[in-house]
């Protein structure tokens, strides 16, 4: 496992963190994973700042809803595939993807759909051994069509904070790199989603915004993900990440007007490690 001095860029490591000499071995740092505020730096920071990319990805869907794009059903994993994944790394990466597509489903007013992903989130869940992390309520909520008042807005929210109470459940070891792999999954799956509509439309300066920031989250997954970089799961997932390298990079570097033109590749690409993953 990384100590915290190899994982926090130089400008932080004025907070007092203090390296060892060339000539000696660096100490590594024993986390106990029980408690949230022993947890490394860059998982709580990636945590809690990866949140906010959830976030933007509904405002997206917000955005294409208001400009006419249609709902495209071919872009969602089907909830049976989902919840019959077998192996833990696959069953935390489709937990994440369930969640991501829900939220494109929930967006998109697609009620008559998101009751069976809401049953595979909490069928992997439990088959994680995580089930109590979740608040059943909270996802019963999202099923929810007799409430008028529960908005396509309101409930992406609740999913949200669905999410969020789960990841703050999760602080011991494994689960702690459990929630790497459900953030890693659900980060693709939207990446995916948002590359593929992208693609599929002109290029409008709010849409290309709005996904070439997604595209950031790739590093922040992969700060949480190299925490464990021991894991053999958080080290094969990082791994399919970083051969996004290529066009994320690429993307990273253009101007915004210029962005457009590699969503179908990036789509392509997100695609392939889909393909791999769920």
């Amino acid at each position: 496992m990384k100590t915290v001095c190899q994982l926090i860029p130089a400008g932080f490591l004025a907070l007092g963190i203090a390296l060892s000499s060339c000539e000696s071995e660096p100490q590594a740092k024993t986390y106990d994973y029980e408690k949230a505020d022993s947890l490394a730096v860059d998982y709580e920071r990636e945590l809690r700042t990866i949140r906010k990319d959830i976030k933007d990805a509904g405002n997206l869907y917000l955005v294409m809803r208001e400009i006419g794009v249609p709902f495209q059903s071919d872009l969602v994993g089907a909830a049976s595939k989902y919840q019959g994944a077998t192996g833990r790394k696959k069953q935390a990466l489709s937990l994440g993807a369930a969640g991501a597509d829900l939220n494109y489903l929930t967006m998109f007013e697609q009620a008559d759909q998101t009751p069976s992903y809401v049953k595979a989130i909490l069928s992997l869940a439990d088959q994680l051994g995580i089930s109590s992390a979740f608040d059943e309520g909270l996802m019963a909520k999202i099923t929810e069509v007799g409430d008028t008042t529960l908005t396509f807005r309101k409930k992406s929210s609740l999913l949200n904070d669905a999410y969020r109470q789960a990841e703050d459940n999760l602080y011991s070891e494994e689960r702690a790199q459990i929630t790497c792999q459900i953030v890693a999954g659900g980060w693709l799956q939207s990446m995916h989603i948002a590359a593929n509509i992208g693609a599929n439309i002109e290029s409008q300066r709010e849409v290309d915004t709005e996904v070439w920031n997604m595209i950031f989250g790739a590093e922040k997954v992969l700060k949480m993900l190299d925490v464990f970089e021991n894991d053999p799961d958080c080290k094969a997932v990082a791994e399919d990440i970083r051969s996004l390298d290529p066009i994320l990079t690429k993307l990273s570097q253009e101007r915004i007007q210029n962005v457009h033109q590699h969503f179908a590749a990036l789509a392509a690409a997100t695609g392939n490690v889909r393909s791999k993953w769920f």
